[in-house]
């Protein structure tokens, strides 16, 4: 197990993740370790196919065989011998649903009324919705959740005769009723949505209340409002739920896949307005006075501003997904704030380490247009250069905005900081080019480029390491067949000796 625990604090203290082949090696190097191995794969149709099928023929090759329990909404017959795997379907059975609902009815003041003015109601609702749930548990809650709202008997027994069967229909009647709600309910209810929909991960509870706390303008943030969670939960008519650690969620995954159908239905601006809650809140008073000084004081921020994190992560992914002109002043601003830059450098990068110091662990001196550049934000990387902002900004490793530009594979923003006079020369730290970030990233595009406007291919890292090492190192072929091209020097030794055909790969 050691190659795993080097392997673990190498990634640790770069605030890095393994490569894929990496993963693999470990993997191999863990089962190694053991005479029986018993591997639990959870939720594998969550995995996207590409990683799947890499996943499961790297299991074929481990010595000795494992044993693997696998939980999958789908089965993936193709991925193993179907005849000597063991399946288990779950469903709830009817005993479970009449006994769920039976419970839920004693509880309903608003339902045991309706039947006391009708004794047969009682069974009628237990039998209508347990043939039209199908033995979905989801399908008996939603279906109970929208009886319960119902205000009159009269309404009750005509709803209880078009109960839907498909799902989509029975989310279709729970965003009717959410919308039927008064106007503040109604908005907090979509916007609590909006944001669970769209988060790239799952937000806390407190993350989500000040989300849905900040408004435009504010220049600080205010606990007023903060709207309960036991609120946040009742406008939303039951798909809302909190998961273990205090995680927001959907109720069950169809909910998801339904708001991605419908998406542009219920939150056509949704990306964008989160993107300004961000940027809002990134921009806070509290925040201009820079990075916090010591573990304790970062700690303390984090506990009292607990959106911070996913802001100063996310707003670009979510302001990259539209265009860039429903953010731009709210962006520039922010961008031109040094010490609110850094308070959320510092936010996005610290956690991924958790020794002593560890708050002090992320990018120093960055620069809006670091930023940008590194991101692929185009529109605002000009408007940035237009208002003349300094086109060599170097983080603490050295690192310009063409060097993040080349390294994050954005061809359009290379070109325009180029043009824009950007030293194509210029190294960092460890003594890298511009163009050998492109080729050690495997960026072909940015490569041809940054030679034909005359970047030197035979320009050697501190460790004596051109671009053709550096492409040979990370298998870019068709880069080292580009470099060759353009009068590379495949003979050439780096500071240990060796050629580019005799590096190690990653």
């Amino acid at each position: 197990m050691e190659e795993l625990t080097e392997a673990y604090k190498k990634h640790s203290k770069e605030g890095t993740a393994p490569s894929l082949p990496e993963c693999c090696r470990l993997l191999h190097a863990a089962i190694g370790c053991f005479s029986k191995t018993y591997l639990v794969i959870d939720a594998l149709d969550e995995c996207a196919e590409d990683a799947r099928d890499i996943l499961f023929a790297e299991l074929r090759k481990t010595k000795p065989l494992i044993s693997i329990l696998i939980t999958s909404r789908h089965t993936f017959s193709d991925h193993f011998d179907s005849e000597s795997a063991l399946r288990l379907e779950i469903e709830a059975n009817v005993f479970d649903i009449r006994q769920y609902l039976e419970e839920r009815i004693i509880e309903s003041r608003v339902l045991q009324a309706h039947i006391k003015k009708d004794k047969n109601l009682h069974e009628l609702i237990i039998s209508g919705i347990v043939n039209k749930a199908k033995g979905m548990f989801l399908l008996a809650r939603l279906h109970l959740d929208s009886l319960m709202a119902k205000t009159t008997l009269r309404k009750v027994k005509t709803a209880l005769g078009s109960l839907p069967e498909e799902l989509d229909r029975t989310y279709d009647q729970v965003l009717q009723r959410i919308q039927a709600q008064d106007r503040d309910h109604a908005v907090l209810a979509l916007k609590v949505l909006g944001w669970i929909h769209h988060a790239v991960r799952p937000l806390g509870t407190r993350e989500l209340q000040h989300a849905l706390a900040v408004e435009p303008g504010d220049a600080q943030f205010d606990e007023d409002g903060i709207p309960e969670i036991s609120l946040v939960l009742s406008v939303c008519a039951g798909i809302v739920t909190i998961r273990q650690n205090n995680i927001m969620g959907l109720v069950h995954y169809t909910a998801q896949e339904y708001f991605e159908r419908r998406s542009l239905d219920f939150f056509p601006d949704a990306q964008t307005e989160i993107a300004k809650i961000c940027l809002t809140y990134l921009s806070f008073n509290e925040f201009a006075q820079g990075p916090s000084p010591d573990d304790k004081a970062f700690d303390d921020r984090m506990e009292v501003c607990p959106l911070l994190q996913y802001a100063s992560q996310y707003w670009v992914r979510h302001a990259r997904d539209n265009p860039e002109a429903g953010i731009k002043a709210l962006a520039l601003a922010f961008l031109k704030q040094e010490s609110n830059v850094a308070s959320s450098m510092q936010a996005s990068e610290a956690f991924k380490s958790r020794f002593t110091m560890h708050s002090q662990q992320f990018r120093r001196n960055v620069r809006g247009l670091w930023v940008t550049a590194s991101n692929g934000l185009y529109d605002l990387t000009v408007t940035l250069l237009e208002d003349a902002a300094s086109i060599e900004p170097e983080d603490f490793e050295g690192e310009r905005p063409l060097h993040r530009a080349a390294i994050n594979g954005h061809d359009d923003i290379t070109l325009l900081l180029v043009e824009h006079q950007a030293n194509i020369h210029a190294k960092s730290n460890s003594g890298a080019t511009a163009l050998q970030c492109a080729a050690s990233h495997g960026h072909q595009q940015i490569v041809r480029l940054l030679i034909d406007k005359g970047a030197d291919v035979g320009t050697c890292d501190k460790k004596g390491w051109t671009a053709l090492h550096l492409a040979a190192s990370n298998g870019h072929r068709d880069i080292l067949r580009l470099l060759s091209d353009h009068g590379a020097d495949i003979q050439l030794k780096d500071g240990y000796g060796a050629t580019a055909f005799r590096v190690p790969c990653s």
